[in-house]
């Protein structure tokens, strides 16, 4: 499947991330507010220093005494304070097997087996896999069918690997066209935008969370450069 190919050459390129939280971690981080659509997490610098994003990543958490496993995209990561660095998720879909345990179960080439099992993090750590590994994992998943509407939505979270409709493409030319109108580098990201769950926008391009209705005829001084935020009141 081309989806299937489209990851596993991201992922070597930019391999895959595991990350793992304990129960409590887990709890508030599965009922938050914006839930698994997006995820916000802070660890020590070194934790993420060698993470390429965006690119895929699995999340185990612990559900009610359950452990369940999902793929999703590591959207960035941003130093935040002089010790620590944020890394965002978006995206997170459930997926078999339930845990990296079982997972490990599956990998049939002994080398990957062996480095796998180096690689699966403690509760609250997170770990990159080889570009190889990474790939052969993603082929792994792709043989659930139960697993492919999964890889096909996280996939869209990812701008340079999903299709751009004709409508978000004119969109996406309106919000270049209105932010070189303003003076604004393209180049700048914002931190927050803010989309209807299940709409097409051509400002996903752009982040994860701006008001769609009103962001392009709102006026100058709601956009500030040196911060790359689009701001509302």
């Amino acid at each position: 499947m081309d989806v299937i190919n489209d990851i596993a050459n991201w992922v070597e390129k930019k391999p895959l991330i595991l990350i793992s939280f304990d129960e409590a971690d887990s709890h508030s981080l599965l009922y938050s507010r914006r839930g698994l659509e997006h995820i916000t997490f802070t660890r020590r610098h070194d934790s993420f220093k060698n993470f390429r994003t965006p690119t895929f990543c699995l999340v185990e958490f612990i559900d009610d005494h359950e452990v369940k496993l999902f793929i999703g995209v590591v959207a960035r990561k941003r130093a935040v304070s002089t010790l620590e660095s944020r890394l965002t998720l978006t995206g997170l879909q459930r997926i078999v097997p339930n845990s990296f345990e079982e997972l490990s179960d599956l990998i049939t080439i002994s080398r990957f087996y062996s480095a796998f099992m180096d690689k699966i993090p403690v509760q609250n750590a997170t770990s990159m896999l080889s570009p190889k590994l990474s790939s052969n994992i993603i082929e792994i998943l792709a043989e659930f069918p139960e697993n492919i509407n999964a890889l096909n939505n996280t996939v869209s979270q990812i701008p340079k690997l999903r299709p751009t409709p004709n409508k978000e493409w004119a969109q996406e030319n309106a919000i270049k066209t209105a932010l070189n109108a303003f003076g604004i580098d393209q180049s700048y990201k914002p931190e927050e935008l803010t989309i209807k769950t299940g709409q097409v926008s051509g400002l996903s391009k752009y982040g994860e969370h701006v008001l769609e209705d009103n962001v392009l005829i709102d006026d100058a001084r709601q956009f500030d450069p040196a911060t790359r935020l689009w701001t509302r009141t």
